[in-house]
Parts: structure tokens; C-alpha cells; sequence
């Protein structure tokens, strides 16, 4: 059973895979019902005749579509989708034919680029764990790769934005006095200014951003940011490492230079009658 004997060849040959044969010495096999099919040759009973699936399509519980990589033709006499050869794959589910196997197979860290048809590996901040695939996965937000083609998410490192410094999984501002320049260094710490300069703010991104000379209350830097000057009358600075000196109300002034405090103002008329 399962079996006819082929006259021609003069000899048994298995029932292929659209029949069988439940009886012995039998010039032909019996064909599976109209849509229906065996899963392989040599079928000995009708209950092996299972449904035909379309195209693309292979039996296993249902008709599920041939996966990226696979095909199954029209007439194909098995069940099963056939894989791609020659490290090519197909661009989407259930295709047909071997002419779809028309893309380059793009390994784990790599994608395709479709338009020509190319693997490129992952760029910096991204990943890519399967394989056929057309795109990389982002790293999470404040994460990013050191290297390209990266094949897993734990290859995100965690890191801060220029100008911010990292406290465990944490972003906190540089401090005034320093910065942090991710050109330079995408995972250190905040950097101090170079002796004698500040920075006029926190969370500064460049070391050009170290373009104030520190002075101390009562002074001002000079024109050149060089060196510091006094803050000259009429005006005063109760703080250090300020960018200019503050001026009096109208009408007020101060006795002479360094001044350092706002009650050093006084009305001018007192300041010529006094001194």
C-alpha cells in the first residue's frame, strides 16, 4: 500500500504527495479529494489527504503565510515552504515564488537598505537583534552605542547631554565653573574651567563657554577679560565672579571705586555736601 507499479519503469513507485493507495498491486494511485493534499509521498490512506493551502502558504494547524525567507508555489506538492537560497531572503510574508527570494539576507546588527538593496550595519544609538530585517531599533531615550552594528539593546550605555553630568541613571547641570562637551566625551563628568575663568551659567557645553574672568565683590572684569578693574564710582557688585559692576539709581552715586553694596549709593547732593 501506498505504492503503484509503474509499468514503464517496471518497478513500485511511492504515490506522490496529491494521492494515495490503500490497496496492494494497484496500477495508479487514488487522488486526494478536490483541495486537499498529503503531507508526503507514499500515503497509504484518504485521511492523510489534509487541505490544500494556497500559495504562499503552508499547512501546519491552519494556512499560515511562509515567513520572511521562504516561499511556496502554486502547484508545489508539499506542504511546507521551501527556504531561500544563495543568502537571499524575500521582502515580505507569503510569497510564491523563488524569483522573490530577490534580497540580500542582512545578518543580526545590519539592515537592508531596500532602495539598493544592500546591508548596512546599525548606526551609532541604535540596534538590531533579529535578522531580515529594514531598520534598527532606537536605543532608549539618554542611551547610545559606542560602536556600529550592534546586536543587542545592552549595548545602550546610558549617558547625559552636552552641558549635563550623569548621577546614576540621573542628569544634573554642570555646576558654574564647569562643562561637559559630548564631542569630546559622551560618558565623563563635568570638566572645571581653566584657572581664573568661569562660565555665566550652569550646564555649559564648551570650554569656550569659560570666557569670564573670576573677580571677587567690588570689581569687574576688564575689557579684554584679562584681568580684573575696580568697579569704578557710581556703581558697586556685592558678588563674585560677575560680568560687570552694578549702577546706582539716578541721581545716586557712590563715594569712590569698590564699592560692594547697594547702601553704598547715595544721593548725590548729600555725596557733594559731605564730600
Amino acid at each position: 500500500m501506498g505504492y503503484y507499479f509503474d509499468v514503464r519503469a517496471k518497478n513500485c513507485t511511492p504515490c506522490d504527495a496529491n494521492s494515495f493507495q490503500n490497496e496492494t498491486g494497484q496500477f495508479f494511485c487514488k487522488p486526494c479529494p478536490f483541495g486537499r493534499s498529503t503531507k508526503k509521498v507514499g500515503s497509504t490512506s484518504e485521511s492523510e489527504c489534509s487541505i490544500t493551502c494556497a500559495a504562499g502558504f503552508e499547512r501546519t494547524t491552519n494556512c499560515t503565510p511562509c515567513d520572511i525567507g521562504y516561499y511556496r508555489e502554486q502547484n508545489s506538492t508539499v506542504n511546507t515552504c521551501v527556504k531561500c537560497m544563495n543568502n537571499t531572503i524575500t521582502l515580505t510574508t507569503g510569497s510564491t515564488s523563488a524569483d522573490q527570494c530577490n534580497i540580500t539576507a542582512c545578518i543580526a546588527g545590519q539592515y537592508l537598505e531596500v532602495s539598493n538593496n544592500t546591508c548596512v550595519p546599525c548606526p551609532y544609538g541604535t540596534y538590531q537583534n533579529m535578522s531580515y530585517q529594514t531598520s534598527c531599533v532606537s536605543c532608549p531615550p539618554n542611551h547610545r552605542t559606542d560602536v556600529l552594528g550592534a546586536q543587542d539593546i545592552s549595548k545602550c550605555k546610558f549617558f547625559c547631554p552636552s552641558g549635563f553630568d550623569a548621577k546614576g541613571n540621573k542628569c544634573r547641570p554642570c555646576y558654574i565653573g564647569s562643562y561637559k562637551d559630548n564631542n569630546i566625551d559622551f560618558y565623563g563628568g563635568c570638566t572645571n574651567c581653566p584657572p581664573n575663568y568661569t562660565t555665566r551659567g550652569p550646564n555649559t557645553t564648551s570650554i569656550k563657554d569659560c570666557n569670564l574672568y573670576k573677580c571677587k565683590s567690588g570689581e569687574q572684569p576688564n575689557a579684554n577679560q584679562t584681568g580684573c578693574e575696580l568697579c569704578p564710582p557710581g556703581t558697586y557688585q556685592p558678588e563674585w565672579n560677575k560680568e560687570s559692576c552694578i549702577p546706582c539709581n539716578t541721581n545716586y552715586s557712590t563715594k569712590a571705586s569698590d564699592s560692594t553694596y547697594p547702601n553704598s549709593c547715595k544721593d548725590k547732593q548729600i555725596l557733594h555736601f559731605f564730600f
